[in-house]
């Protein structure tokens, strides 16, 4: 099995101010077939691993500053938000090390509210 990548599709339909905003972590192998099930006036697809996600924003902002790209600053920013937002969940999916610590160290000096 190849390996994962995130995959992040911004879609306008026509006639319609909002676009959708898909994402995806699938295998490398299936973002070219993922893409063609996007259909709509504008379809912009990027495709990046984690370690690549600082770069992946700039490219947004490089994107939406290029006069020849229909892509807006505001898709720019929309995409930004959904990256950021997926590092944050995947952080989240990390282990809790005061859980980890917690028979150890009295329940107090765990608190983040410690002064």
């Amino acid at each position: 099995m190849g390996k994962d990548v995130n995959l992040l599709v911004l879609v306008r339909e026509a006639g319609v101010d909002e676009p959708d905003v898909h994402y995806y972590n699938i295998d490398r192998k299936r973002v070219v077939e993922a893409l063609k099930n996007h259909k709509g006036e504008e379809v912009y697809g990027f495709v990046y691993e984690d370690k690549d996600r600082a770069e992946t924003l700039r490219m947004l902002g490089r994107y939406a500053s290029d006069p020849e790209l229909k892509f807006s600053w505001y898709y720019a920013a929309v995409l930004s938000q959904k990256i950021r937002s997926s590092k944050k969940a995947k952080e989240l999916e990390m282990p809790n090390l005061k859980n980890r610590f917690s028979e150890y160290f009295e329940p107090d000096l765990l608190d983040e509210d410690n002064d």
